[in-house]
Parts: C-alpha cells; sequence; structure tokens
C-alpha cells in the first residue's frame, strides 16, 4: 500500500477519534465513507473495526460495574443473527455496492441522531430487533451504533449506564467482527499495516478530544459533525453512482 494512502488513513482515524472523544460518536460514521474515498471501501471497514476495537475494550473494561448486563447480553446475542449476514454482505457486494450502501447507511443513521429518534417502549423485543440490525451493520459497514442508541434511550438508563452498556455491546461485537474478519480472510496484510499506522493518530485524536471536551460547546460541535456526516455520506454515495 502505498505510504500516501497509509498517510490519509492515520489522519482519517485521527480525526474521526478526535469527534468521537468530543462528541461521544462519530467514529466509523466518519472514518468509514472518508477512508472510503480513496482506498477500497472493504479495507476501509476492516481497518475501522481493528482501530476501534482496543478503545472499546478499555472503555468496555473500565465501565463494567455500571453497564447493564441483562440488557448487553441480549442485544450481543441477538447481533450473532446479523452479524453472518453483513459479511456476506461484506464479502459479496462489489466495491461500488458496498460503497453506496456505506453511504445510504451514513445518510439514514445521521438522521436518527439528529432527530433524535427513538422508541417509546422499553420492551426487550426491541433490544432483540435492534442487536440484529446491529450485527448486519457491523460486519457490514461498521456503522452499528444508531440502532442501539435509539433502543438503549427508551430505557431511560442514567448516563453512566447507558455509555457503559454500549461499550460492552461495542468490545464484544467488535471482537467477534474481528474474529468473522480473519475467518473470510479478510484481515489482510494491508488492514494490518494501516491499523498500525493509524495507531498513534487513534491515541492523540482520543487524547486531545478529552482535553479540549469541557471547552467548546457540544452541541455546537455536534451540529458541526451532522454537517460533516452528511456530506461524507453524500459524497460516498455519489462516488459509488458517479
Amino acid at each position: 500500500m502505498p505510504v500516501s494512502d497509509l498517510a490519509l488513513i492515520a489522519l482519517v482515524i485521527a480525526f474521526a477519534s478526535y469527534v468521537q472523544a468530543i462528541s461521544g460518536f462519530g467514529f466509523a460514521l466518519l472514518a468509514v465513507p472518508l477512508m472510503g474515498l480513496a482506498i477500497d471501501i472493504r479495507l476501509a471497514v476492516v481497518v475501522s473495526t481493528l482501530s476501534a476495537v482496543s478503545t472499546n475494550a478499555v472503555h468496555a473494561w473500565n465501565d463494567r460495574e455500571v453497564a447493564n448486563k441483562q440488557v448487553a447480553k441480549r442485544i450481543i446475542l441477538s447481533a450473532l443473527v446479523g452479524m453472518p449476514i453483513g459479511l456476506a454482505v461484506l464479502v459479496w457486494f462489489s466495491k461500488e455496492q458496498l460503497q453506496l450502501l456505506v453511504g445510504v447507511t451514513v445518510l439514514v443513521m445521521t438522521l436518527l441522531l439528529i432527530r433524535r429518534v427513538h422508541v417509546q417502549t422499553s420492551r426487550s423485543f426491541y433490544d432483540v430487533i435492534a442487536g440484529v440490525v446491529s450485527g448486519v451493520l457491523a460486519t457490514s459497514v461498521s456503522t452499528n451504533g444508531p440502532p442501539l442508541v435509539v433502543v438503549l434511550q427508551a430505557k431511560k438508563m442514567p448516563a453512566d449506564e447507558f455509555r457503559a452498556t454500549l461499550n460492552v455491546v461495542f468490545a464484544i461485537v467488535g471482537i467477534i467482527s474481528v474474529g468473522m474478519f480473519a475467518f473470510a480472510g479478510r484481515i489482510t496484510s494491508d488492514a494490518v499495516v494501516a491499523t498500525l499506522w493509524a495507531a498513534p493518530g487513534l491515541a492523540a485524536g482520543l487524547w486531545g478530544g478529552r482535553r479540549i471536551r469541557g471547552r467548546i460547546s457540544e452541541s455546537q460541535f455536534q451540529k458541526m459533525v451532522f454537517i460533516l456526516l452528511v456530506a461524507t455520506g453524500l459524497a460516498s454515495v455519489l462516488g459509488a453512482i458517479l
């Protein structure tokens, strides 16, 4: 892989982790379509997942005592149903088809976040549905967060329990996704090298975002992130069809 591509991947991962640290969302939603504008979108999905799994695991371990383990378990088991479907999409779809799917997914998920859509019930049935959908998204386009946010918001959890439960799901689903990618032969040398190149930027983005988070208006920053997400989603769609 050219050094220019590796440098671009590192910059994108650094920026996405910076945004995630400040706003609490947006890592894969930004990283995958931005990387996909320059490299194979299938490689972008794998690099995004590999990059996120370590940080998610750390957060999940640190917050494990306050996570709602029953809800997390239900979602993770349900995700196992959807993950093979997502992997099949990643393997069988063409580069252009997957790029189009990424763009549409980013736009739809951004709309859900902007509108703060949430279900009006906390029934466990919705945990199962969200788990299956997030499983499909995790192994196909690496953007499995918004469906979980929509459902967990309905449970009116305290903020620390909400974040901890999400982190546990993200960590375990991410680890399983990596295993599935390896089984399907998607953990290539390019993916490993790109992830290693991006690791310093990932750490720097998280550090920088945490340091500045208290000094800026999160609501204004989120508006800028939404605009950027819409732009990257549209760019991904246009890049796939033109």
